[in-house]
């Protein structure tokens, strides 16, 4: 693409445009100068090439051979924003909600801004950040997908610290609910997902969390499911969906789920007292970890795990634990801490 000066012209952060002098000066013997200079391939020729980095004046100068005049022309070079990236799909892992969407192949993308719908319909907010060099993967640790489903967009900050829209479909979760008819009956309804179109929904039903099968499928026409074949005591369900159009990183995000509804009265609840006092420091950490409750006299568990939801370390501890992270990659980390019937979760940076 080529410009000519005493014009206005509008590029993408990153892109390039040939700049040409007013036509009918380069009918002359001229000597071209071009400011400013930043950015500029060739300021001394008459169609050099530009990469701006923000909105920029351009200046070309002529002077002809024999000095008589110089005539003089200007380009407004103006800088956009990137087109708004698209989510891929949002799920439900260990208990908070995932987005995860397609990295765009760019070298001006600076970093991802992840969106969250608010109590009122359709205006979102901030609730994070990750960078460009980092998994295309945000998990959300203030998400309580047991209580309620959430909505999400991306957005994305090119080098220039343009900020592009939000994406133009939302995706959310699915909220899944159990209530018992007659008997041993379970009835299950759904939220359904929002964000691609969804074939059917799988139904899962264990006697743990860990034990969970497959027991049915439905059309995406309905969002409830009777189990009649319930077996007494304590029941877990969850509902799945595969999605089309598998995500990145290399495809491997196939399958969306819901929370994990029961009938078991303690599962899920966070933030009680015996986990209240976590302490993880330092944070950022580079080679090692401390973990710490205060005043706990009972063994818990933990994981860490990394952005892609993968256990990379676990462990346990009564008072204090000491983690080597040395041989961790760099990113963003989640541990989560339980202790049988209740789980916290706590997040870090590796340097």
């Amino acid at each position: 693409m080529t410009v000519d000066a005493g014009y206005n012209q509008s590029i993408n952060c990153g892109d390039s445009i040939q700049l040409n002098a007013i036509p009918n000066f380069s009918n002359g013997n001229y000597t071209y100068s071009w400011s400013p200079t930043n950015g500029v391939s060739n300021p001394n020729i008459s169609n050099p090439y530009a990469n701006a980095m923000s909105d920029t004046q351009y200046t070309v100068t002529l002077f002809s051979n024999n000095g008589c005049n110089n005539p003089q022309a200007t380009i407004d070079l103006t800088i956009l924003p990137l087109d708004a990236p698209e989510i891929c799909m949002v799920s439900i892992n260990n208990n908070k909600n995932i987005v995860i969407w397609d990295k765009s192949t760019s070298a001006v993308i600076d970093s991802f801004f992840i969106w969250r719908e608010t109590n009122i319909s359709d205006i979102y907010e901030k609730i994070g950040s990750t960078s460009y060099v980092d998994s295309s993967l945000f998990v959300d640790i203030s998400s309580n997908p047991v209580i309620h489903s959430n909505k999400y967009k991306i957005s994305v900050i090119d080098e220039c610290n343009l900020e592009s829209d939000k994406s133009g479909t939302a995706h959310k979760t699915m909220h899944l609910s159990i209530n018992q008819g007659m008997g041993t009956t379970w009835n299950l309804v759904w939220e359904p997902y929002e964000g691609f179109t969804v074939s059917s929904y799988n139904i899962f039903r264990g006697t743990s969390p860990d034990s969970l099968f497959l027991i049915g499928s439905v059309s995406a026409s309905s969002t409830q499911y009777s189990d009649y074949a319930a077996p007494s005591g304590n029941i877990f369900y969850q509902v799945q969906i595969i999605n089309p159009n598998p995500c990145n990183p290399t495809k491997s995000f196939e399958m969306s789920f819901s929370n994990i509804a029961t009938n078991d009265i303690n599962f899920g609840v966070q933030s009680i007292n015996d986990l209240k006092q976590v302490k993880v420091y330092p944070n950022p950490v580079s080679n090692e970890l401390v973990i710490e409750i205060e005043g706990n006299n009972g063994k818990v568990n933990f994981d860490i795990l990394n952005a892609i939801g993968q256990v990379v370390f676990k462990g346990n501890l009564v008072e204090k634990t000491t983690v080597q992270t040395s041989n961790f990659a760099p990113g963003v980390y989640l541990i989560k801490l339980e202790n049988g019937k209740t789980f916290e979760f706590r997040k870090i940076i590796k340097e």
